[in-house]
């Protein structure tokens, strides 16, 4: 994933959205509608929002007492996983995304 950098924010490449402080964007998980065994997935599996995404964009942090800016954990391109009951979903296009804090996600996936 290409990244652009410029003094507001880090986003992917063709990305739009520029989240604020300590925000960030998240691209949802698709929920497979078929397993790899090519067993069609149940609508009570697949209508479920997986609370699991990519990074899409990640605000510039908070200030800290110095007057600079602290920046933040998470990355663009990380994989995350957040608490159900987190953020404000939206839809654009065929995509869903989450806008949470940094402070919601509870694990950087790893490999």
């Amino acid at each position: 994933m290409k990244l652009t950098k410029d003094e507001k924010v880090l986003l992917a490449e063709g990305f739009d959205m520029e989240p604020i402080g300590t925000s960030i964007v998240v691209q949802r998980a698709k929920v497979e509608k078929k397993s790899d065994s090519g067993i069609i997935m149940p609508a009570s599996v697949t209508s479920k929002k997986l609370n699991e995404g990519t990074v899409m964009a990640v605000g510039k942090g908070n200030r800290n007492a110095a007057g600079e800016r602290t920046p933040l954990d998470v990355g663009v391109g990380d994989n995350v996983l957040w608490s159900e009951f987190t953020g404000n979903d939206i839809t654009r296009g065929d995509d869903n995304y989450c806008i949470m804090k940094e402070t919601d996600v509870l694990v950087i996936l790893r490999g």
